[in-house]
C-alpha cells in the first residue's frame, strides 16, 4: 500500500482498479505486464499522499498509452489510421512533461508549506520560552542610599 502512496485500503483498491482499466487489453498477459509497469512507475515516483499517487498513476498511464499509439503508428494499415494514431501520440507525449512539471510544482508547494509551518512552530516555541523566562525573573529590591 505504501508503495503507491496509499494510506487506506479503499484508495489503493480504487487506484489499482483504475490503472487496470487504463491498461486493459484483449491480451491478458499484456494487460498484466502494463499494470505491473504502472505500479512500478508509481512506486518509483514515491508518492507522499493520495494526490501525488493519482498524478503518478496518470503519468504511468500516459506513458503506456503513448507507447501503445507509437505501435499503432508503426502498424497502421492505411493513412487514416496512421494520422489518427499520430495525433493521439502527439497529444499524449505533450501531456507527459506537463504532468512531471505539475508533480514538481505540487511537491515544491508542499515543501514550502512544511517549511513555513516549521518556522512558525519554532517562533511559537521561542515565544513560549521568552514568556517562561519573563515569568521567572523576580525584580530585586533596591537598597536605599542614606
Amino acid at each position: 500500500m505504501k508503495a503507491i502512496g496509499a494510506r487506506d485500503l479503499n484508495f489503493m483498491r480504487g487506484l489499482v482498479a483504475q490503472m487496470l482499466n487504463a491498461c486493459s487489453s484483449t491480451h491478458e498477459e499484456r494487460g498484466e505486464l502494463e499494470l505491473n509497469f504502472m505500479i512500478s512507475v508509481v512506486h518509483d515516483i514515491g508518492p507522499r499522499d493520495h494526490l501525488e499517487a493519482m498524478l503518478a498513476s496518470q503519468i504511468a498511464a500516459v506513458q503506456v498509452l503513448a507507447m501503445r499509439f507509437a505501435n499503432n503508428i508503426a502498424n497502421a494499415q492505411n493513412l487514416s489510421e496512421q494520422e489518427t494514431a499520430e495525433r493521439i501520440f502527439t497529444r499524449l507525449t505533450r501531456t507527459f512533461p506537463n504532468q512531471i512539471e505539475t508533480l514538481n510544482r505540487y511537491r515544491a508547494g508542499v515543501a514550502q508549506r512544511q517549511e513555513r509551518e516549521a518556522i512558525e512552530r519554532k517562533k511559537s516555541a521561542e515565544l513560549s520560552e521568552d514568556e517562561a523566562t519573563e515569568a521567572k525573573v523576580v525584580p530585586m529590591k533596591r537598597k536605599s542610599v542614606r
